[in-house]
């Protein structure tokens, strides 16, 4: 079948017949991309494979030219798309129709600026014929997925066709052939006329790193992800802070050079996309799969002092301890809070010393964790007043004075006569 990839320069398009491929030399090349790193999303949805499949087919053809053209050249996966429309938008794509254009299998429209190429799709017929994948199961005129790509990566790199018949850009498919997987010496000659010395001189799409996530990596979606990545052009400089982030899942997720959050349960293409002054896009894509979270589980509690019963005279330093731990968050002591049900809040943390008021007191030691689960564990303490002092000692009573000496009778006076009477009664 003909391959009858479309050039379009600015708006007009220009149908490249294999008959283009003359001249002095067997290929013939039409432009050259300004960069050496050419991305392309994909639209994997056929009638015959599985996107998986198709995807991993298509890398496939990119990898055609990636690793045998002796190049520094190299096409890249940026990730999926929904849609089968294409068109100058500066985002390259390959996509699937289920339309038929004639005899074609797969076309290349490709657009240019001052000579070099900014844009480059690529559709393949999906109702021309059944696509395969793989290096068997082929049947009934079809076509396998890895060597028409390889064809039509060679147009999206700036070739036309090849007049040699062994040759991957050569503009014949035959049914479910392999051979356009491999490159021909015409083919490598080719590549290497445009790209030996590097990328054509020209403004170029920025470069495009994700630093985080890894590829392939795996979280639970009750991780907080940080996202991270960088972007620079030659004429902007470092654009990192134009970097716009999607999900193929959660869609539109983030910008800049760097973000966190959490992601739902799934298989996610993390795309990140930066746009120059010029109008040129640059994407990389990483896959990261997100595990659903385990339940969560309440945390533990544990009151080790003072022990359960215990009893202490009011206005005493008492020790209190205890610890917290939770499957999902680990060691959660530091955020415990402790009340006493007469005090009110009387400390945090895991361990810390305070006096309690006179009475039976519940303590409590409590931890809410990420989740929002709350455990909390209670002791009793016995708070006495102390015994009131004994009355003071009463000062010892005064020691009487002895009583004064009854005075002596006066002595009479001298030549005085002293007359002493006496009186008697007598018994009957």
């Amino acid at each position: 079948m003909k391959f009858s990839p479309a050039f379009r320069t600015a708006a007009t398009a220009v149908v490249l017949a294999a008959a283009l491929a003359s001249g002095a030399k067997a290929y013939t090349t039409y432009s050259s991309w300004g960069t050496l790193d050419v991305p392309f999303y994909v639209n994997p949805a056929n009638l015959d494979v599985s996107s998986s499949a198709t995807i991993s087919a298509l890398q496939a053809g990119m990898r055609v030219w990636n690793e045998q053209s002796g190049t520094a050249f190299r096409f890249s996966y940026a990730g999926q798309v929904s849609t089968t429309t294409t068109g100058f938008d500066n985002k390259n794509m390959v996509v699937f129709r289920n339309e038929r254009d004639g005899s074609k299998i797969a076309s290349t429209y490709s657009w240019t600026t001052n000579g070099l190429l900014k844009d480059t799709d690529i559709v393949f017929w999906d109702a021309a014929r059944t696509f395969f994948t793989g290096t068997s199961g082929c049947i009934s005129g079809g076509a396998y997925i890895e060597d028409i790509a390889a064809h039509e990566f060679g147009h999206a790199l700036g070739l036309q066709h090849s007049s040699v018949p062994e040759a991957t850009m050569y503009g014949t498919y035959s049914a479910c052939s392999k051979e356009m997987r491999t490159l021909s010496a015409d083919d490598v000659a080719a590549a290497q006329a445009l790209y030996a010395d590097g990328p054509g001189e020209a403004d170029t799409p920025p470069s495009v790193s994700i630093l985080a996530p890894s590829n392939g990596a795996t979280v639970s979606e009750a991780t907080t992800i940080t996202f991270s990545g960088s972007a620079t052009d030659t004429t902007d400089g470092d654009i990192s802070s134009r970097l716009t982030w999607r999900s193929n899942i959660s869609g539109s997720i983030g910008t800049g050079a760097s973000f966190s959050r959490t992601l739902p349960a799934g298989s996610h293409t993390i795309t990140a996309t930066v746009v120059d002054s010029i109008g040129f896009t640059t994407a990389r894509a990483h896959v990261l799969t997100v595990t659903s979270a385990p339940a969560n589980t309440a945390p533990m509690v544990t009151i080790t002092s003072p022990a359960n019963g215990a009893s202490v005279t009011a206005g005493t330093s008492l020790t209190f301890a205890g610890s917290a731990n939770d499957s999902q968050d680990g060691n959660l002591t530091s955020s415990l809070t402790w009340r006493s049900n007469l005090d009110g809040q009387i400390g945090t943390g895991g361990g810390f010393t305070r006096a309690l008021t006179a009475g039976t007191h519940t303590i409590t030691a409590s931890i809410i964790d990420s989740g929002g689960l709350t455990t909390s564990r209670s002791i009793t303490v016995s708070s006495t007043a102390p015994a009131p002092p004994p009355p003071p000692t009463p000062p010892p009573a005064p020691t009487p004075a002895p009583p004064a000496p009854t005075p002596a009778p006066p002595s009479p006076t001298p030549g005085a006569t002293l007359t002493v009477r006496a009186y008697t009664i007598q018994a009957q």
